[in-house]
């Protein structure tokens, strides 16, 4: 029954009461024979007998129903939704709710804690002692995100929120004690929601900048493409110029003439020339097919790690070329490899694109490629003789978003997307070293597999 029913009963009326209890008597139809005075001390006792009857009668009443209330209101508090915990000063737990209990998984009655902090997850428990004499102090308006320990020992990501509670509570372990009322949420499902809601982003994000490699390999493949197709449309313009030349001359020379085996020379040479830049054409397209499908697609397949590197870096020539940077490479020609050549072919692309946009600042320079086999591992070192990192940009290099770049132009993601897919995607490890100035190198290792004379990187078919 609600309290306020409970507070709007009237007090019980005695004079009423007594009026009640001598009709009863009437109504038994009692005789008196003793003497006068003793039938009057007789009725008296009688009335007050049935008095008190009904006085506990209308106690039982008031019990039950403040039972019944009480019954009540510790249901609403143990199925309500949030859980609760009610703590002392000095962080001793007094109560808690059925909710609670769940969500920390007791099972079989109370454990024994006595410290509200032995509900938390161990990395957990100093921040909450650090915090706790201020929530206690004033707890409106605060609160606190914070992980309790399940009875498995995992984590449950949960926010706490405290108010007062009052101390004329009429349940004596709580009476004349200052009290503090903890309401807990559990954060599970939404730090699930936030993990792929991240998740997705960063999907989209891989996605994003796999297409704007794509953008900059067209751009590249088509310069190249379109000088060496301007130098093979110069030579056929010359060898016509060749041929016309030559049949004049056959129409008036004698066919022996020195003249004409120099035309039939040049003519051989414009020749080789074009046939060059056709398979020069024929080599790009080729590399770039291999190049682009790569990286759009995480399909496997097998393929060498020289032709991948060679692949890659042909895609930077002009690039390398305007700033003056050379690139060597130096690996096992025989290195068979089978997995997701994508994944590499972003690796390169960020290690390369940072050092052309960061390393060299138009003062050219070199960038040397080493690949090796090391017990299974495939080992890859990077390096430039750019202007190198700074002792922060190094501690900072692989975080999302950072630029070393004062006016903060690019998007800071190269060197963190090369650190993702070397350990998330590859399972591998990166490291960087750098001296201000003189060098910078990225040591990546990745793990490898033998299947006979194949090396399979990663998990190509999970």
């Amino acid at each position: 029954m609600p309290e306020s029913d409970n507070n709007n009963k009237k007090p019980v009326d005695l004079s009423l009461l007594r009026r009640k209890a001598e009709n009863r008597i009437e109504e038994w139809h009692l005789e008196f024979s003793p003497p006068h005075e003793q039938t009057d001390l007789l009725h008296e006792l009688q009335v007050h007998q049935i008095e008190l009857m009904m006085q506990n009668d209308e106690l039982q009443r008031a019990q039950q129903e403040l039972m019944a209330s009480r019954n009540h209101y510790v249901q609403l508090f143990n199925q309500t939704p949030i859980g609760y915990a009610l703590i002392n000063q000095r962080g001793e737990v007094n109560e808690v709710n059925d909710t609670l209990r769940r969500l920390l998984q007791w099972t079989g009655g109370h454990p024994a804690v006595q410290f509200f902090v032995e509900l938390l997850h161990p990395d957990e428990r100093d921040v909450f002692r650090a915090r706790f004499r201020a929530l206690f102090k004033q707890p409106e308006g605060k609160h606190l995100d914070i992980a309790l320990q399940s009875a498995d020992g995992s984590p449950i990501p949960v926010r706490m929120n405290a108010c007062r509670f009052s101390s004329s509570s009429g349940y004596p372990k709580l009476d004349h004690e200052q009290q503090l009322l903890l309401s807990i949420v559990d954060m599970s499902k939404q730090r699930q929601l936030e993990n792929e809601i991240a998740r997705r982003a960063e999907t989209a994000m891989f996605e994003n900048k796999k297409m704007a490699t794509i953008g900059q390999l067209v751009d590249q493949f088509t310069h190249d493409v379109c000088s060496v197709m301007s130098g093979g449309i110069l030579s056929l313009g010359t060898l016509q110029q060749e041929l016309i030349s030559l049949q004049d001359l056959l129409a008036r020379e004698d066919r022996q003439s020195p003249a004409i085996d120099q035309k039939l020379a040049l003519i051989r040479e414009d020749i080789a020339a074009t046939l060059n830049a056709q398979r020069k054409v024929s080599d790009m397209a080729y590399s770039f097919k291999r190049t682009s499908i790569d990286q759009t697609s995480e399909r496997p397949r097998r393929f060498t790690l020289q032709q991948l590197l060679e692949d890659v870096c042909r895609t930077f020539k002009t690039q390398l070329a305007q700033q003056q940077v050379q690139l060597s490479i130096t690996c096992d020609q025989e290195l068979p490899l089978e997995g997701s050549p994508g994944y590499l072919d972003q690796l390169l692309f960020n290690l390369i694109g940072n050092s052309l946009t960061h390393g060299f600042n138009g003062s050219g320079g070199t960038i040397r490629l080493t690949a090796a086999l090391d017990n299974q591992r495939l080992q890859l070192i990077y390096e430039d003789d750019g202007c190198g990192f700074s002792a922060e940009q190094q501690q900072r290099a692989f975080e999302r978003y950072y630029s070393g770049n004062p006016d903060q132009s690019h998007s800071g993601l190269g060197l963190y997307i090369v650190k993702t897919i070397t350990e998330q995607k590859l399972g591998g490890s990166v490291r960087l070293d750098s001296s201000p100035g003189l060098m910078t190198r990225f040591t990546l290792t990745v793990p490898l597999q033998r299947s006979g004379k194949l090396f399979i990187m990663g998990d190509p078919y999970s």
